[in-house]
């Protein structure tokens, strides 16, 4: 007796089927490992600040130059900068431009960039952001905005994230800094 061949195709084009589903699944995979596994670095919190001197391996250094930022400018913003991802982020830059949320054809500060030392993955670093003011006294409502720029150790891919950052109503003298959409 002869079996039916359309059974045997039947299985065989489901087969097929299926083992072309899970190479698409694989490729959605790897592309979203791919996408995970990468260096993130934000700017999480920004405050206004005196900074706090940190004694250690490079304390003369750190102090010296956190005396300079402070005769030089009116305040300090401690920036906090986080790299969240799973590879370690190099040649980081952060660009800070600021004005008045209420008026934004005013610049009020000079723009500034600051290079961050290297990022390891999970590694928290504080950045000082002098602001010095164009115009005396310093606007009472003001919004720090910019770009970090950096690059992903394992694929040599440079990425750069925007970041704002404004004051909660009136800010004089010090302010309490809000990320722009929760202000």
């Amino acid at each position: 007796m002869e079996r039916p061949h359309n059974i045997s195709i039947g299985f065989s084009i489901f087969a097929t089927l299926l083992s072309g589903i899970s190479l698409w699944q694989s490729c959605q995979t790897t592309a979203l490992t791919k996408a995970s596994s990468r260096a993130t670095v934000e700017i999480t919190q920004v405050r206004a600040t005196i900074p706090d001197l940190h004694l250690g391996p490079n304390s003369k250094q750190n102090i010296l130059q956190l005396q300079k930022l402070l005769t030089d400018n009116n305040f300090v913003v401690e920036g906090t900068v986080v790299n969240f991802g799973k590879v370690r982020a190099t040649n980081i830059k952060m660009s800070v431009e600021g004005r008045d949320w209420r008026d934004e054809r005013n610049t009020y500060f000079k723009r500034a960039s600051l290079t961050i030392p290297d990022l390891a993955p999970a590694a928290t670093q504080i950045a000082y952001i002098p602001l010095n003011f164009a115009e005396q006294p310093p606007p009472s409502y003001f919004k720090l905005f910019g770009l970090l720029e950096y690059t992903d150790e394992a694929t040599g891919t440079r990425y750069h994230e925007s970041w704002c950052y404004q004051s909660k109503g009136k800010a004089l003298p010090i302010a309490e800094l809000v990320f722009c959409s929760e202000a």
